[in-house]
């Protein structure tokens, strides 16, 4: 890995700021639940199954979305280029597939929890932009807030993240000197 990146990785796992020790296993699982959260892990699999009338039982995260934009001809959804398009926002069928590829692969680096702040910053900001311009609120906010969470609180347990930081800690430690 190139020695500018390792700073900029490091601690990818671990919530923002000083935080008790005591707090810290607390708060990293609530990173994993919310990365399963914003993922839809089981929205994922019922959609996958063609199970989608059972999608009310839980939060389908952002892949079913953008799975639904990119590839399921936003049958389910309704949200590509003509739903832009009546928000009036330009370059609608650009917009759609950006965020199409925003939610489906963003929703799949969550579930497994790859450079978690670098992917949910812009969820974040794509959650709060719909908020401002379609104000569907009672389904945006939640993944707003879960998203902004995962900003500070990092990947958590469990996640790709957490093994980046163990790797960076490992070859940041000096080798042990070998004498013969």
């Amino acid at each position: 890995m190139p020695a500018f990146l390792a700073p900029l990785l490091r601690n990818w796992s671990q919530p923002l700021g000083p935080i008790p020790a005591g707090l810290r296993a607390g708060l990293m699982w609530l990173a994993l639940l919310l990365r399963l959260y914003a993922g839809g892990l089981l929205g994922l699999v019922l959609g996958l199954l063609g199970l989608k009338d059972l999608g009310f039982l839980t939060n389908p995260g952002f892949v079913p979305y953008g799975y639904d934009k990119l590839l399921g001809s936003n049958a389910t959804f309704a949200m590509g280029p003509d739903f832009f398009q009546q928000l009036g926002l330009p370059l609608p069928g650009l917009i759609s597939l950006l965020i199409g590829v925003l939610e489906l692969f963003g929703g799949l680096a969550l579930i497994v929890g790859l450079l978690t702040r670098l992917v949910a910053l812009p969820l974040a900001g794509s959650m709060l932009g719909a908020m401002l311009t379609f104000g569907n609120i009672p389904a945006e906010l939640p993944l707003f807030m879960t998203a902004a969470l995962l900003v500070w609180l990092g990947g958590g347990m469990l996640s790709v993240d957490q093994i980046i930081d163990q790797r960076l800690a490992a070859a940041r430690r000096p080798s042990p000197i070998v004498s013969r």
